[in-house]
């Protein structure tokens, strides 16, 4: 009986890279900006915190600290699902951090798309301050906090560029 004739494969380690698109989509646009959405509404539009009129600054200056009557678990867990949705926008939003081959190239177009890929780059930087300042062996509640203010500001930023950007 002959032996069967070994085949060797070689596959190519995966490498993460953060490839740049040739060209964006609407759809691409829209499903980014749902990310960025979703992250908004489970910090601030969801949590049924922010009173009516309430500007954003003064609704986090109130809201990222413990809450009347409020466990510590509690509190706790609340600023880490807020971390986690920022992570989320992030990680969802990766292909925008560099600008895409436009099919509109207006002037106006492209200044939306340079502010929003600097905003993404932004918010991956950020979302990573934000591991840090969540971690429980290093938690640092007034870093946490300052981080997740940045965030959401950051979230906001973005979602209004990408409101305006156009393939």
């Amino acid at each position: 009986m002959a032996a069967a004739p070994a085949i060797l494969l070689l596959a190519r380690p995966a490498v993460a890279v953060e490839a740049p698109l040739s060209h964006v989509t609407q759809r691409r646009i829209n499903s980014c900006a749902a990310a960025l959405l979703a992250a908004r509404q489970r910090i601030v539009d969801a949590t049924g915190l922010r009173r009516p009129s309430e500007p954003l600054p003064a609704y986090l200056a109130r809201a990222l600290y413990p809450l009347p009557g409020e466990s510590r678990g509690a509190f706790v867990a609340r600023l880490d699902g807020y971390a986690a949705a920022i992570e989320r926008a992030a990680d969802a939003t990766a292909a925008l951090r560099s600008e895409p081959e436009l099919v509109d190239r207006s002037a106006g177009n492209a200044r939306v798309w340079t502010r929003a890929t600097k905003l993404m780059r932004a918010l991956a930087s950020q979302a990573a301050r934000l591991r840090i300042a969540t971690d429980p062996a290093r938690r640092s509640e007034p870093d946490e906090r300052r981080a997740i203010a940045q965030g959401v500001a950051l979230v906001a930023l973005a979602l209004d560029d990408l409101r305006d950007a156009l393939p």
